[in-house]
């Protein structure tokens, strides 16, 4: 039977009884995007900071007046550009995990099928632009143009697509049910 506690509320008393309550809850396993979204922005930690460290190479290589001090620094950005296009390549060269049969959406396996064509895009870019740099078919400016630009499109993977919809969009797609994997 409610007691009123005397302000605002009624409650049932536990006397020597512990309540006991059964919930149950189903929580969609999303660990197959986590992993991808990691491993994208892994590399793309790993790339803007080495971007961002041959574009002060540069810029300091341009703005030294002493021949031998701006030689130096070019080689050491050269050496630097050489080091990071190996490092993307070896990065992006690497599956990304496998989706699950049953917890994946169509929209899980395009953007799979999408991340992985711009990752083994960006191993074929960077493959061709590394025999042109070492041939001295183009300039250390033009190499770190081509990671900038890899930069941008791997910044551009690291979106979870499926966050970024509102529940209420993907209820009406299902039709009002709201399906959860079980």
């Amino acid at each position: 039977m409610p007691v009123f506690d005397g302000i605002s509320s009624n409650f049932v008393p536990w006397d020597n009884k512990k309540p006991c309550l059964e919930y149950e809850s189903k929580w969609e396993v999303v660990a197959f995007r986590i992993h991808a979204l990691n491993n994208i922005r892994a590399i793309n930690a790993r790339l803007e900071t080495s971007v961002r460290a041959i574009e002060t190479l540069l810029r300091e290589a341009n703005e030294v007046k002493d021949t031998d001090v701006q030689n130096s620094k070019q080689l050491r950005a050269k050496a630097a550009l050489v080091k990071t296009t190996e490092t993307l390549v070896a990065d992006c060269s690497k599956p990304l995990k496998a989706l699950p049969d049953v917890l994946s959406t169509r929209l899980d396996v395009f953007m799979h099928r999408y991340r992985d064509e711009q990752r083994n895009e960006s191993v074929l870019i960077c493959q061709e632009m590394l025999d042109s740099f070492n041939k001295g078919d183009i300039t250390t400016e033009e190499a770190f143009e081509v990671l900038e630009t890899r930069l941008r499109v791997l910044v551009s993977l690291a979106v979870e697509a499926q966050a970024n919809i509102p529940d209420i969009i993907v209820s009406v797609l299902h039709k009002g049910e709201r399906r959860t994997p079980s």
